[in-house]
């Protein structure tokens, strides 16, 4: 049984009015004509607000291996839909900042994600609403696996985060070895550590980073 604070790797997809809208599976992907990267289980740890309530509740009611159909409502999925965070803002401020903005249009303003609802002139229309606001969901669940193990947890966060690193777990210490880190890396090196040391029986997160000159090879 799913407990919280455990790992799991969860297979998911998610509807509103019957259209997916994410999904981890790559044939109901390509079907939906979703592209937002390569669709692969996820590593989640329950009940700690990684999810929206009505997933996160419904996980921890579920087996290894079982699958389960759940309707989340608005209260337990993005909230009801919120007039007042619905502005308008100045077109100059959007210059300043070198952004056309367009109908549709997803951006970040004060750090908050937005939608712009409309332009008219020197106005811009910006919704502060998250998309799904107000809908009720539906999401096909499925726990594939649940990772009982430190070492197996900290693997599948290494394949996830930092898939060019060796990871390695003993005596409470996870050592993670890198060589030659890539442009991105300090980043997702933050986000591996903070997740790594969430997980039980781990005490101490040791990074090892390598640096060598690259082989040329010479061919005739």
């Amino acid at each position: 049984m799913v407990e919280k604070g455990v790992f799991i790797e969860l297979d998911y997809t998610g509807r509103v009015n019957g259209k997916v809208f994410d999904t981890t599976i790559k044939e109901v992907a390509d079907k939906a004509g979703l592209k937002r990267g390569e669709p692969k289980p996820v590593l989640i740890q329950v009940g700690m607000g990684e999810l929206i309530k009505g997933v996160d509740e419904t996980l921890l009611k579920m087996k290894e291996g079982e699958e389960k159909t759940v309707k989340v409502p608005p209260e337990k999925g993005y909230g009801e839909r919120r007039p007042e965070l619905v502005r308008v803002v100045p077109m100059k401020a959007f210059k300043q900042s070198n952004i056309k903005p367009v109908p549709g249009m997803l951006l970040t303003l004060d750090n908050m994600p937005a939608r712009i609802q409309s332009v008219n002139g020197g106005r811009v229309r910006v919704d502060f609403n998250h998309e799904l606001a107000g809908k009720e969901l539906e999401f096909n669940l499925k726990v594939k696996r649940i990772l009982k193990k430190p070492e197996e947890v900290l693997k599948v966060m290494g394949e996830k985060f930092l898939p060019e690193a060796q990871v390695s777990f003993k005596d409470g210490i996870c050592e993670l070895h890198v060589e030659n880190p890539k442009k991105d890396y300090e980043q997702k090196k933050v986000l591996f550590v903070n997740r790594a040391m969430k997980v039980k029986d781990v005490k101490e997160v040791k990074v090892v980073e390598t640096y060598k000159e690259p082989t040329i090879e010479i061919t005739q």
